[in-house]
């Protein structure tokens, strides 16, 4: 396993699954998550627009989940019927919740929904995370037609994986798009000019980023 983040929290850190684009990438998730069994799992998503997005996915398929923005929302019970909870994309809220959760005492499931454009903001709330017990897992999901991949040569990576016979409803755990990820990232700081806080993350780039594409 490629370990981009060289994690050395309470946590164990899975390959990243990418997608060629957002609805396959949506069909995975929802795949894997029904197969999930015996951990709570938090979902978490930097942008309300992609909150907003997995929501209606989620009400379509008639998905049990709890859309949560304290930590007293979460039914603390290992016996619940709905074990997935979306996280508030409030920084501050979450943080606070992400606290609180590492005082539980079950084995739990992080699933981040996208990466953070820049590289420090997502190591800290994995170093966060990291606190809680080592039951812990996490691993991100990735689609292609993101526009952070576009920040370094996501289309190239894209006709790679067409030419690897990669189809749209299978997805690519690699560690040279992991390192790429983190690479694109640590350059984009150097890019934003400030790291106010958006409902996307094109209007990220658009309010933040010096130069656009």
């Amino acid at each position: 396993m490629f370990n981009f983040f060289e994690n050395k929290n309470n946590y164990q850190l899975e390959d990243d699954k990418t997608w060629l684009d957002k609805n396959s990438k949506l069909k995975g998730l929802y795949n894997d998550l029904i197969k999930k069994t015996g951990k709570k799992i938090f979902l978490i998503s930097y942008f309300e627009a992609n909150l907003k997005e997995i929501s209606l996915f989620f009400d379509d398929l008639n998905f049990k989940y709890r859309h949560i923005e304290h930590f007293n929302e979460i039914e603390k019970s290992h016996d619940v019927d709905e074990p997935i909870y979306l996280l508030t994309t409030n920084w501050q809220l979450r943080k606070d919740i992400l606290n609180s959760i590492n005082s539980l005492q079950s084995a739990q499931t992080f699933v981040f929904l996208d990466h953070y454009p820049i590289f420090k903001p997502e190591a800290d709330i994995l170093n966060l995370i990291g606190e809680g017990q080592k039951q812990t897992t996490v691993q991100f999901y990735n689609s292609m037609d993101n526009p952070f991949f576009d920040f370094f040569g996501g289309e190239n990576i894209k006709n790679a994986m067409v030419k690897m016979g990669i189809n749209k409803d299978e997805c690519l755990s690699s560690g040279l798009i992991n390192k790429s990820i983190k690479k694109g990232q640590q350059k984009l700081e150097l890019e934003i000019i400030s790291d106010r806080k958006s409902d996307s993350i094109e209007n990220l780039f658009k309010n933040n980023k010096k130069n656009q594409f």
